[in-house]
C-alpha cells in the first residue's frame, strides 16, 4: 500500500494540471490533499478530476468553518469509516480501510501554523480520535520541526519574526508536537527511511 500526502499550496488551480500529473505518477493507494481551498468550486470539478485521473474510487473532503484551508482524502480502498476531527484551526479528516494486514486508520491533517501550543492541543485531539485503532497513520502537513532532522539552536538566529513565534518559544526551537507524537507510539517515515536529512 502507497499513501501520500500533498500541500498543494492555496487550492493551486493554475497549477491543477501538474499536481494531478504529479499523482498520478506517484499512483498513490490513499492521498491526503491539504489546502485544497478551490476543490469546491464549480460543481467540486477538481475532486472529480482527480479521482478520474488518478483512478480513486472514494473520497472525503472536510472543511473548516474558520479557514479556507481544506483537506480532501482520496482513496483506491473503500473507506469504511470516516471522521471530521473537531478543533481544529484548519481541518483534519479520518478514514478506516480495510487492509490485507487489518483495519487501519488514517488521518490527513493541516495544523495551524502560528505557535506550538496551538497545534499541541490539535494533535492531541487527532490522536485521541485514533486511539481505538490498533493501525494507524497521520498525515499531512503539522507545522512542526522534527528533533530527529538535525536543525540546530543557531538557526533560529535566521528566523523570522514569524518563524520564531511558529518555531519557537522565544529563546530555543521547539520540537514538542513531532516528540508528542512520537511518545504515543507513532513512528516517522522519514526517519525510518532515513530520508530526513536537511
Amino acid at each position: 500500500m502507497k499513501l501520500m500526502t500533498y500541500n498543494i499550496l492555496n487550492g493551486a488551480p493554475d497549477r491543477f494540471d501538474a499536481i494531478v500529473s504529479a499523482v498520478r505518477g506517484e499512483a498513490p493507494d490513499i492521498l491526503s490533499i491539504n489546502e485544497a481551498n478551490s476543490f469546491w468550486d464549480n460543481g467540486k470539478q477538481q475532486i472529480r478530476t482527480m479521482m478520474d485521473a488518478c483512478t480513486f474510487t472514494d473520497v472525503f473532503s472536510v472543511r473548516s468553518e474558520d479557514s479556507p484551508y481544506h483537506v480532501v482524502l482520496f482513496s483506491k480502498i473503500p473507506f469504511q469509516k470516516t471522521v471530521q476531527i473537531p478543533g481544529l484551526k484548519r481541518a483534519c479528516g479520518m478514514v478506516v480501510v480495510d487492509t490485507p494486514a487489518g483495519e487501519l486508520s488514517v488521518a490527513g491533517g493541516h495544523l495551524m501554523p502560528y505557535f506550538e501550543k496551538g497545534r499541541l492541543e490539535e494533535i492531541g485531539n487527532i490522536m485521541k480520535t485514533q486511539e481505538p485503532y490498533g493501525q494507524k497513520i497521520i498525515m499531512g502537513d503539522m507545522n512542526s520541526l522534527s528533533p530527529d532532522d538535525g536543525y540546530p539552536q543557531t538557526l533560529l538566529k535566521t528566523f523570522s519574526s514569524h518563524q520564531k513565534d511558529k518555531f519557537t518559544d522565544g529563546e530555543r526551537i521547539r520540537f514538542d508536537v513531532i516528540e508528542k507524537i512520537k511518545n504515543n507510539g507513532y513512528l516517522d517515515s522519514a526517519v525510518v527511511m532515513k530520508k530526513n536529512a536537511i
